[in-house]
């Protein structure tokens, strides 16, 4: 029999099918890269706030988050035309998020 020559790509390829571990040139080697969005992909991200955090005398600070504040602040927030534009949006994906039905919004 002829010996074979063999490159040396072809040599790590073989030996990552033969253990069962895949390189990255067989898993798609025609398919781009997919791009993900960081903010997404984030486990925990940073929770967003309704407004700024109030401290008191006693040094104590209050902080007001979109998850806990009421449906009825943040529909009348959402409406109110001194609203910014940004906080309209923080508003409107809070509402999303809690499965709100803007018909009921459009009809008050």
């Amino acid at each position: 029999m002829a010996a074979r020559v063999v490159s040396s790509g072809q040599l790590i390829k073989r030996s990552l099918v033969i253990t069962g571990m895949q390189s990255l040139e067989t898993r798609r080697p025609n398919q781009p890269k997919k791009q993900t969005n960081p903010m997404i992909m984030r486990k925990n991200p940073m929770p967003v706030k309704f407004k700024e955090s109030a401290t008191g005398r006693d040094k104590k600070s209050t902080h007001y988050y979109m998850r806990s504040t009421p449906l009825n602040e943040l529909t009348a927030a959402f409406l109110a035309s001194s609203t910014v534009p940004k906080r309209k949006q923080k508003i409107k994906n809070e509402l999303v998020a809690r499965r709100f039905d803007f018909a009921t919004l459009i009809q008050e």
